[in-house]
């Protein structure tokens, strides 16, 4: 039979509804296997107002199950003649078993275990004490407590409706009682709707005007907004962060187009979006590269009120279009440029200075970074004023009311002033990536200043010691580095993450903030962690990621190229042999002897047959590494095995004789030096 269980709220907020309809899903299927109730296909839904689950073909009784439980070790449980002592009795006793019922396992030793069959229970039986739980079991970061009850929940819950089969399913849930019934859409009556079954919960709730299903309320709504666009001459723009909170906001949608007055559309198109999508969910119409002065409101208020809802949303936006030309007229009196020097008075953080102080050490790093890279004076410069701008709109009246357009108006703002585009392009991109997901910069002086901008933070917090600690991270550095390492991995110079890292500290230290070896050493660890698990994320396997890494590459570009051979030549013979040959070398050699080798010491022809080969090889590696043909560096490993194999079956390496023993270990670090090249090879073994 199929179950439904229905819990009604009052409305949740948009986020709060996927969390739960997730929570519910993941939880009950564990609810479920623990109580031994076989499922067919578990869905959930849900609504502004009710998070719903479907559970099809759910048994009508538990499986029946065998439970061994543990108990004393024979050694005490009988006696040498194997008569039941008191601990055996005992235990038996406290199973309800016959004391001969008692089996002899290994546990660790051999142990007595008694073994109890446990029927099944009716489903109908469990369910009352199972679904309180399961709803008790979802969380939330902001829980609320109402009226006199105890429990938490994101809302207060006004209904609960719950039914197996065409059967209601009684419980109480803090003093509230479950029913037959629901709700349906807000703006309707709310009289009790009466479940007759479940086969027709669905159309029961369309007619009440709710789509539960929050796949097909999507679907609508992308088809309502559309359709409202269109009629206007225009085509929407569906922002998909705004969509997706939307579709959670309505439980029947219904699109309606408002207008605004067209000298608002002097404003930068970005400002008149972030005030529509940001602060009151609408969507922008387009036509041709602008703007159309009308939007859409998806709303889930009666139809027949429509004209008067339009209108209170027109007075909004209206209200919010008015305070950003107020601001955009004012801000735009000076520069963006005379607004840098207020920085100085806007705190960083109170260990590492003012916001000021950031861009003097990004102005530096910047130098750095466009030295490392060899790029153009031309880019140099404008870089460097980028890097002296983009802070300044912080101080700007349009970011203090849209926080969310820090960059984004600084692009605005330094055109108005005539700077070049390559500048105010950069000034926006470097905020970018601002989450998972998020685009990256595009251009060569945006990427840069993005990347300086995420460095200098994460060594910073790291410098004082605020390092990210299990889910912790209030500063988001995992995010920053997340940033920064996408923002590598997408230009193709082989910019080296560590010294840049190394740069950033060394500025510090000038700047008078000592940076602690301890907290450098978790700074090196911390980002050869994110950048492992990065790697990994692209498709590379983590053996082969810990084998690059492990021999101390950091450049991204030959990182990546010698992960591509391995992964290449991963069920070769040719990896194999080299895997084999230097593991052995890698797993015996001390790196603190150093490779200065003496020929003279050699006593036989496995040594000078290796010194030989290994000097050639040596050679012919280093034109490889820097033809960039790994290839080929493989295959010079792989052509080494014969000697090297050679070496450890006739030669004795810890010989008594010290020089001889540490000659042969010289030797073997050469080895190691040539294998290193490519990767630690005994990470693959």
């Amino acid at each position: 039979m199929d179950l439904l269980l229905e819990i009604g709220t009052e409305e949740m907020p948009s986020q709060a509804v996927y969390s739960g309809i997730e929570q519910l899903k993941t939880n009950a299927v564990v609810f479920f296997e623990d109580n031994r109730l076989s499922v067919g296909e578990i869905e959930t839904f849900g609504t502004c107002r009710r998070l719903v689950l479907t559970v099809k073909n759910l048994a009508e009784k538990q499986e029946e199950a065998v439970k061994e439980i543990k108990g004393p070790a024979k050694k005490i449980a009988f006696d040498e003649a194997g008569r039941p002592q008191a601990a055996a009795l005992g235990f038996a006793r406290s199973q309800q078993v016959k004391v001969e019922e008692l089996i002899i396992k290994d546990g660790g030793g051999e142990y007595l275990f008694a073994v109890k069959k446990m029927a099944g229970i009716e489903t109908v039986e469990i369910l009352p004490k199972l679904l309180p739980e399961l709803i008790l079991s979802i969380q939330f970061p902001k829980t609320m407590r109402w009226g006199t009850g105890d429990i938490k929940f994101i809302r207060p819950i006004r209904w609960l409706t719950a039914f197996f089969g065409s059967r209601a399913i009684d419980f109480t849930l803090d003093g509230l009682e479950s029913g037959n019934f629901t709700f349906g859409n807000r703006y309707l009556p709310q009289t009790k709707l009466v479940i007759n079954n479940i086969e027709a919960y669905f159309k029961q709730m369309e007619a009440a005007k709710v789509i539960v299903d929050q796949g097909r309320r999507r679907a609508l709504v992308v088809a309502e907004v559309k359709r409202a666009a269109e009629r206007r001459g225009g085509e929407a723009d569906i922002e998909p962060k705004v969509l997706s909170e939307v579709v959670n906001l309505v439980e029947s949608p219904q699109a309606l187009t408002g207008t605004f007055a067209e000298e608002f559309l002097t404003i930068p198109e970005p400002v008149i979006k972030t005030a529509m999508e940001s602060h009151q969910r609408y969507f922008p119409i387009e036509k041709g590269a602008g703007l159309m002065p009308a939007f859409i409101v998806v709303q889930n208020g009666d139809p027949d009120f429509a004209e008067h809802i339009v209108k209170g949303h027109e007075r909004v936006l209206r209200a919010r279009l008015a305070d950003a030309a107020f601001f955009f007229k004012e801000d735009t009196r000076r520069p963006l440029a005379e607004k840098t020097e207020l920085l100085k008075a806007v705190v960083y953080q109170k260990k590492l200075g003012s916001i000021f102080d950031k861009i003097k050490r990004l102005d530096r790093l910047c130098i750095w970074a466009g030295k490392q890279l060899k790029i153009s004076s031309q880019e140099s410069e404008y870089l460097r004023r980028a890097a002296y701008l983009c802070k300044s709109d912080l101080v700007t009246g349009m970011v203090g009311e849209f926080p969310e357009l820090q960059g984004i108006i600084g692009k605005e703002y330094a055109l108005v002033d005539g700077e070049p585009m390559q500048v105010a392009a950069a000034i926006a991109e470097h905020y970018l990536p601002r989450y998972s997901g998020d685009v990256l910069p595009q251009t060569l002086v945006g990427s840069l200043l993005a990347l300086a901008d995420k460095i200098d933070s994460v060594v910073g917090y790291f410098c004082i010691g605020l390092v990210p600690s299990g889910s912790r991270d209030p500063y988001a550095l995992r995010r920053q580095a997340q940033g920064a390492i996408e923002i590598i991995a997408q230009t193709a110079a082989d910019i080296d993450i560590f010294e840049f890292i190394g740069e950033s500290k060394r500025i510090y230290q000038l700047s008078g903030l000592p940076c602690a070896d301890n907290n450098m050493a978790e700074l090196e660890k911390f980002w050869r962690t994110r950048l492992t698990k990065y790697l990994v994320s692209q498709g590379f396997l983590p053996e082969v990621v810990d084998a690059v890494m492990g021999a101390g590459f950091t450049g991204y570009s030959s990182i990546i190229a010698r992960l591509r051979v391995l992964t290449q030549h991963r069920q070769e013979q040719g990896l194999t042999d080299a895997v084999l040959a230097f593991t052995r070398c890698i797993n015996l050699a001390d790196e603190g002897l150093g490779i200065e080798v003496d020929t003279v010491l050699f006593t036989t022809d496995a040594e000078r047959s290796l010194w030989e080969r290994i000097v050639k090889a040596d050679e012919l590696s280093l034109k490889a590494v820097q033809a960039g043909d790994f290839d080929e560096l493989l295959e010079i490993l792989a052509a080494s095995k014969a000697e090297i194999d050679n070496f450890f079956e006739t030669v004795m390496v810890m010989a008594d004789d010290v020089k001889l023993k540490e000659n042969r270990l010289r030797l073997l670090n050469i080895c190691v030096r040539l294998a290193f090249r490519l990767a630690d090879l005994s990470k693959l073994s």
